[in-house]
Order: C-alpha cells, then structure tokens, then sequence
C-alpha cells in the first residue's frame, strides 16, 4: 500500500466520500473476441469496504491506450496504442488479488 486517501465525487460533501487505500494492482483487459493486452501494473484506490466497485488509475492506463467516446452513436472502446489495435467497450477486468 502506498497510502490513505478519501475519494469525492461529483457532491463534495464530507459526507459523500469513500475512504480508500492506494495501491498498486495487476491487471489485464481481454475482450469478447479474446484478444488479451500484456499485464500491466497501476495505480488504484482501493476502497475498505466491497459495496462500491474498484475504482482505476486511469493515468496509467491512459499512457498505452486512447479513450474514444461518441456520444451520438454511443460508442466507446480504448484503442492500445502500443499495437494499434482498437479494443471494443466490452473489457473485461482481470485483476491480481494478491497484489499488494
């Protein structure tokens, strides 16, 4: 672990945060079709309780992949830049539990 922290959302309201620990995970995304990305390690918030979902570093993630939103037909996918392959919505999340 790499410290403590509160995390807010959109309502700033003490009351509203979600204490967390930072931490390294490993993960890989791997798509419907099976196409897998290598493992890579990043950054997480890592909340104390299992009733609200892992929340990613997506700065670390950002640096291999794009991030393509198109609101008029509702699309989004990540496009892995270190391959040039575009990846759909669809990730499924491997994560290494035993990260730590």
């Amino acid at each position: 672990m790499l410290g403590s922290y509160a995390i807010r959302g959109i309502v700033s309201k003490k009351e509203c945060e979600v204490p967390v620990k930072i931490g390294k995970i490993t993960l890989k995304l791997i798509d419907k079709t099976g196409y897998e990305t290598e493992e890579r390690e990043i950054l997480a918030y890592l909340a104390e309780t299992n009733e609200v979902p892992l929340i990613l570093g997506f700065r670390d993630l950002l640096e291999d992949f794009k991030l393509v939103l198109d609101v008029k037909t509702k699309e989004a996918y990540l496009e892995d830049k270190t391959i040039g392959l575009i990846a759909p919505s669809n990730w499924i999340l491997k994560r290494d539990n035993h990260a730590g």
